[in-house]
């Protein structure tokens, strides 16, 4: 495995974001909230579509990734700005959003903005922004031991006739478990690796895995146990942190 990395966001509560539209019951100040149940989701599929985000003060972003629906063959350019649009940047020109399951991304140059803007085009009717992470990513040179992407539970119903005969099945939900294996690191890694666990494995608060940043690969979801401890190896001078069980969708 090359180069893995975390994505997490902890934005200002008085960042506000607004769309060019939006479908009847949705909000965009949604995408800035960890909730996959609440989301935004334009008017229509007529043209395109801008949410701008208003960060409340200058935040440094480093990547983009999205959690929600629809997203794979959308194409996004993403502006940047620090003075309310007089003047701006384009941080992402055209890009094609590639998305196996519910989650994209794309690394950034880490700079520093207040206002962004997201341009989508070429999406259907099916297309929905859950969340939003910019600002924040832990950057690994490596984990001690590659993952199981297979490792899937489904849970559901067989039903059955009186005679025994399969009438079908009907699947409530199919879970991925990622097992992050950290190993011993040194000191340099582990703080980036206590940042993540400080904002996400701490509070239970969900984030973006990339198995390797040279990849459009990513999986949205959460650790199975709010418990993290890495102690001092003092004999060698590595940190020994505990393998972590990312859930996420499986399908």
């Amino acid at each position: 495995m090359d180069k893995p990395a975390l994505l997490f966001s902890s934005y200002n509560p008085a960042a506000a974001v607004t769309a060019t539209d939006s479908y009847a019951g949705t909000d965009p100040a949604d995408v800035l909230n960890f909730n996959e149940a609440h989301f935004w989701r334009p008017a229509n599929i007529s043209g395109s579509k801008v949410l701008s985000i208003d960060l409340a003060e200058v935040r440094i972003i480093d990547h983009l990734a999205l959690v929600g629906q629809g997203l794979d063959g959308v194409v996004l350019t993403l502006e940047g700005s620090n003075d309310n649009w007089t003047t701006s940047e384009t941080l992402l020109d055209a890009q094609l959003l590639v998305s196996a399951v519910n989650a994209a991304w794309s690394p950034l140059s880490s700079r520093s903005w207040r206002y962004l803007r997201l341009t989508f085009s070429f999406f259907s009717s099916a297309f929905r922004v859950s969340f939003i992470s910019l600002e924040l990513s832990a950057a690994l040179d490596w984990l001690d031991d590659d993952f199981d992407p297979d490792n899937v539970s489904d849970s559901g119903d067989i039903t059955m006739s009186p005679g025994g005969l399969c009438l079908g099945a009907v699947q409530q939900r199919s879970m991925r478990h990622l097992q992050l294996i950290f190993g011993q690191v040194v000191q340099e890694t582990y703080d980036q690796i206590q940042r993540w666990a400080n904002a996400c494995q701490k509070t239970r608060a969900p984030y973006f895995f990339v198995p390797d940043i040279s990849t459009t690969e990513v999986y949205f979801g959460w650790s199975d146990s709010g418990q993290f401890s890495a102690p001092l190896r003092a004999d060698k001078g590595l940190r020994e942190v505990p393998t972590v069980t990312m859930i996420t969708r499986g399908v």
